[in-house]
């Protein structure tokens, strides 16, 4: 089926047409995901869940003018989920390094039984799963608050928030199970020219 029609039938809702449009460049998107993140089948099933999940928002658009001559999609950006499965030690004003990814232990404060953590990461960097180790105790994340933003001079921007647990002890640890962040591309995808 010629690439156009495929692309038609996808926008008007055709899983099967965008499955294959999908499956005409698999080893291309296998090749990307193992050069970026060594784990292709999560990134490779994420983003197609993520193409049927947005295919619906290609219908808003307006047809393209008869006299455009280049077509480019662009991969700008991704949210990539990563399993980590990692104990940190934690003192106030370290940072830990995470698959390229900063958390700022910015504060530690214990009050009534509770550790209250201060982080900064960059916008849009997640630790879902994370626990508290004291003492080799382990505690759930009770609740994350005092979200805040800044932007940097060089447009960067750090999302400041406070991670509460019960319990408390001497020894701190932070057991970081998955992270969760948006990694730049800037990868052709797609591009098309008409002669």
């Amino acid at each position: 089926m010629e690439l156009k029609h495929l692309v038609k039938k996808a926008k008007k809702g055709d899983k099967e047409a965008l499955l294959q449009l999908i499956l005409k460049e698999k080893d291309n998107y296998y090749r990307l995901a193992y050069t970026y993140m060594k784990n292709q089948v999560d990134m490779v099933q994420d983003m197609i869940i993520t193409l049927f999940d947005s295919i619906k928002s290609l219908r808003k658009f307006d047809t393209i003018p008869k006299e455009t001559k280049e077509i480019e999609l662009v991969l700008d950006e991704i949210t990539v989920s990563q399993n980590i499965g990692k104990e940190f030690s934690i003192t106030e004003g370290q940072e830990i390094e995470v698959l390229q990814n900063i958390i700022q232990i910015d504060q530690i404060e214990k009050r009534d039984e509770r550790t209250f953590i201060t982080i900064t990461t960059e916008e849009g960097t997640r630790i879902p799963g994370v626990n508290l180790i004291a003492d080799g105790s382990s505690y759930e994340l009770l609740e994350t608050s005092e979200s805040s933003y800044e932007k940097k001079q060089d447009e960067m921007i750090l999302n400041t928030r406070t991670l509460e647990f019960e319990g408390t002890g001497d020894e701190l640890k932070l057991f970081i199970g998955d992270i969760r962040y948006t990694k730049k591309y800037e990868l052709t995808v797609y591009k098309e020219s008409k002669e």
